[in-house]
């Protein structure tokens, strides 16, 4: 059995991809062209994240990669350059934007809820944690 979307392969048994939501089919259906060979014309990618989160981006990544998503990450302190505000008193910010081809898009945004829920259950489990006495 196989994700028609990730191209996970699964034991027989299993009729759900526990990533990506979708019913498994039990033959793959070629593609005329593989998607990490597609062109992409120059307003095909959007951005998906705009973060100064480091650790999430990380995550993002990480997870875009194993389902071979393709993605472009820019990422620095650069971005207020072309505003004018580099330059000016203050530390500089880092700031991450994301992107991916229209045609992943929501793929990636299925990952970026994933990683949102996790950060999401860290804080809670943090917040509920008892104080400790000294």
């Amino acid at each position: 059995m196989f994700c028609p979307q990730c191209k996970s392969e699964y034991k027989e048994g299993y009729n759900l991809c526990a990533e990506c939501n979708v019913a498994l089919v039990s033959v793959l259906e070629e593609s005329a062209e593989p998607a990490s060979s597609m062109e992409l014309g120059s307003g095909d990618l959007v951005s998906v994240l705009t973060t100064l989160d480091t650790a999430f981006v990380s995550d993002v990544v990480v997870l875009l990669e194993e389902q071979g998503i393709p993605y472009m990450l820019q990422s620095g302190t650069a971005f207020g350059v072309a505003d004018g505000l580099v330059g000016t008193s203050g530390p500089l910010t880092w700031q991450a934007i994301l992107w991916t081809p229209s045609a992943f898009v929501e793929r990636a945004e299925s990952i970026l809820k994933q990683v949102r829920e996790r950060f999401l259950q860290g804080e809670k489990e943090i917040e509920s944690e008892p104080e400790r006495e000294p």
